[in-house]
């Protein structure tokens, strides 16, 4: 299959058939650690196999992340997500470059559904257990009762606003390509504690075993544009 030489939007119907209606405006907190992947960077055959993607690899290795958020009341949607991105993605021709999603859990059936069935993205449902003392938090995050992962943290003091505009590449289950940007600003700052574990036998050991820690950063999210992804090719 070829890459379409034009950019397509999604059917409207698709879109307006989920509330609330995007784009959906995100804030409150989060942190992230910048990762490096090696191979196979767990991704689908029909990723590994497409002659229209590439993985961008430095020292035979991808960069990816894993990230937490507590998006608060004051967004469009009030849920809790982790996300480990395994890859950064290219199409053949370069021109659209973004990272592969390929772990994603969150609280709340409208991200769950719009996820899936928008964005091509393998959203799974898991209970959040979060808690602060004294400054450091802990979140515990568990899926049908089994725990997943465990993240603790304490944000810095010293924040650095940033504009930034994040991207990533997935398909439908049609065999679309679809590249997504979501628009956002958010105070960066130095963690003074961040750590996760996963435990023995857990879906993500596996994943994020072999990795390498490049950096970990905590967030305060002012604005995060969710917007609806766009077709960019075929498979």
């Amino acid at each position: 299959m070829t890459l379409l030489p034009l950019i397509l939007l999604l059917a409207p119907s698709l879109l307006l058939a989920y509330s609330p209606v995007l784009p959906w405006s995100q804030s409150g907190t989060a942190i992230t650690w910048l990762l490096q992947f090696p191979p196979p960077y767990s991704l689908p055959n029909t990723i590994l196999n497409s002659t229209n993607i590439n993985v961008k690899e430095s020292r035979g290795r991808s960069k990816g992340s894993l990230y937490y958020a507590h998006y608060d009341t004051g967004s469009s949607q009030s849920y809790h997500e982790l996300i480990v991105t395994t890859a950064t993605l290219s199409t053949t021709s370069q021109v659209f470059e973004g990272g592969y999603l390929g772990y994603l859990y969150v609280d709340s059936e409208d991200a769950l559904e719009l996820g899936r069935d928008v964005f091509g993205l393998p959203k799974v449902m898991a209970e959040f257990e979060e808690s602060v003392a004294e400054g450091v938090t802990t979140v515990v995050v568990r899926v049908e009762g089994e725990e997943v992962i465990t993240v603790v943290y304490e944000a810095g003091d010293c924040e650095i606003n940033v504009n930034a505009n994040q991207t990533s590449i997935s398909s439908s289950s049609t065999g679309d390509l679809l590249f997504t940007h979501t628009p956002s600003t958010f105070g960066v700052s130095k963690p003074k504690t961040a750590e996760y574990t996963t435990p023995k036998g857990s879906e993500l050991e596996a994943v994020l075993e072999g990795v390498k820690v490049k950096s970990a950063q905590t967030l305060t999210l002012v604005e995060m544009n969710v917007i609806a992804p766009v077709i960019v090719g075929t498979l």
